[in-house]
């Protein structure tokens, strides 16, 4: 299990499944520009690596980029020139981290992990810093606790010290694609993961059952999947509605 599959299950169980059993690689823009970053701050081998992998996606031509690689470059332009990152984004780069997390085996990525002073970053390029709409909630929060980031830090964070036996403080550095990029160091002092830990003790059963096939998926009925493959019935007017 990892946030990511978690998450996917989250938002509709039976598109997670179906691309859980027809897994096929993920290039999506804004994965592949988060890479691009990421890959710039892992190490310059990293990051020629990614350009070679994911040239088709990163040249329109044989010397032109897409504009939004250009975008992309902004982020890393303005992390570099960012103190505070330059100073904290120090350690171990993209480093693995597993163990068992409810009764189940996890895996994660850190970012950035420095063991000797006890803290690790997860990076994050974003549209822009604007609250987003909270459907659940009826009002707009801001991005982390929109996109549910604070439960892949508490993940990481639960994983880290069960494994390490202390306590890490996690950081979040963000980034914007904007054309004058935005940046932000987001701590986690005052925030208290119970909730996010609550929700993923409540929910794992559910989803191993359903990855095992012991419980039939729920389908959101709105993501692509779902249009995809639902056969839907006749439906009065005075009922339609999403």
């Amino acid at each position: 299990m990892s946030f990511s599959l978690f998450h996917n299950f989250m938002d509709c169980e039976a598109k997670a499944l179906h691309d859980l059993k027809n897994p096929k690689e993920n290039n999506d823009r804004p994965l592949i520009l988060g890479n691009y970053v990421h890959s710039y701050f892992e190490s310059p081998k990293a990051h020629a690596q990614f350009i070679k992998d994911k040239h088709k996606y990163i040249f329109k031509s044989k010397d032109q980029r897409y504009a939004d690689v250009d975008k992309a470059d902004g982020c890393i332009k303005r992390l570099s020139e960012y103190k505070l990152f330059k100073k904290l984004y120090v350690g171990e780069k993209e480093s693995m981290v597993t163990g068992q997390m409810y009764d189940v085996d996890w895996k994660g990525k850190i970012d950035c992990l420095n063991l000797e002073q006890g803290y690790f970053i997860d990076l994050k390029t974003v549209k822009n810093f604007k609250d987003e709409w909270n459907s659940a909630l009826h009002q707009r929060v801001n991005f982390v606790i929109n996109r549910l980031y604070t439960m892949q830090i508490a993940i990481y964070k639960y994983l880290l010290e069960e494994k390490y036996d202390t306590k890490f403080t996690p950081l979040i550095f963000a980034v914007t694609k904007e054309s004058v990029p935005d940046v932000a160091c987001i701590s986690f002092d005052d925030y208290n993961f119970d909730d996010d830990y609550k929700t993923i003790q409540s929910y794992l059963p559910h989803v191993m059952r359903v990855i095992y096939g012991l419980e039939e998926p729920t389908a959101c009925g709105k993501c692509d999947y779902c249009k995809i493959v639902k056969q839907p019935g006749i439906v009065d007017v005075t009922e339609f509605g999403y």
